[in-house]
C-alpha cells in the first residue's frame, strides 16, 4: 500500500528508486546490527560455562574407558571464540606457574548414569601442557600437578565422594565439550 501510495504521487519511477534504496539501508542496518551483536558476545562467559573440574573430567574419562565400544563419537565442536579464550586463560594459569603453554592433549570422555541431561552421552576434556625434554605434559597449572599424578590419586580418592572435594579437584582449567556427533557410517570409496 505504501508502495502505491508514493507511485501514484510521483508519478515517476525515481520515487521507486528511493524507495529502493531505502530498503537496502535498512537491510544493511539490520545485517550490521546482527554482525555487532555476534562480534561482541564475551566468549569468556562461553569459556566459564564450558570448564568443569578435575573430579568430573577424570570421572568422565574414566566413564569412557570402562564403557568402550564401537557407538563412540566420532567428533565434537568448540567454537573458536571458546577454543582463543581457553588458550589464553592457559597462557596467564601456565605463566604463574612457571611454566609456558605448548598445547593442549584431548581426553575422550562420557557421562556416566547419573549426569542428567548428558546421560551415558560421549564428551571431550582438555587439559593444558607444558613442554619437558620433547614431551607434552598435561597439566592443571593452578596445581601445578601433572594429570597422571591427579588420576593416580583419583582412582583412589574415588571410593570416597568426601575425599573429592579436596582442592585438587575442584579447579576449574579443564575445558569440556558435551553433546558430540553420534557416530558416523564409515566411508566407502
Amino acid at each position: 500500500m505504501i508502495l502505491q501510495a508514493v507511485t501514484d504521487v510521483s508519478g515517476s519511477g525515481v520515487c521507486l528508486s528511493y524507495i529502493a534504496l531505502g530498503g537496502i539501508l535498512f537491510l544493511g542496518v539490520g545485517l550490521g546490527f546482527a554482525i555487532c551483536t555476534l562480534l561482541s558476545r564475551d566468549p569468556k562467559a562461553d569459556l566459564t560455562a564450558s570448564l568443569i573440574t578435575n573430579a568430573d573430567a577424570l570421572r568422565l574419562i574414566d566413564n569412557y574407558k570402562s564403557n568402550n565400544s564401537q557407538n563412540n563419537s566420532v567428533s565434537g565442536h568448540f567454537e573458536l571464540g571458546v577454543i582463543v579464550g581457553y588458550i589464553d586463560k592457559m597462557k596467564t594459569a601456565c605463566s604463574s606457574a612457571g611454566k609456558n603453554l605448548s598445547g593442549l592433549e584431548f581426553y575422550f570422555a562420557r557421562y556416566g548414569q547419573s549426569d542428567t541431561p548428558d546421560q551415558n552421552t560421549d564428551t571431550i576434556v582438555i587439559y593444558p601442557t607444558y613442554e619437558d625434554n620433547g614431551k607434552h605434559i598435561p597439566f592443571d597449572p593452578d596445581l601445578n600437578v601433572t594429570v597422571k599424578d591427579l588420576n593416580v590419586d583419583y582412582q583412589t580418592d574415588k571410593a570416597s565422594p568426601a575425599n573429592l572435594s579436596a582442592s585438587k579437584y575442584t579447579s576449574t582449567n579443564v575445558l569440556n565439550r558435551a553433546h558430540m556427533s553420534p557416530p558416523r557410517e564409515p566411508l566407502t570409496l
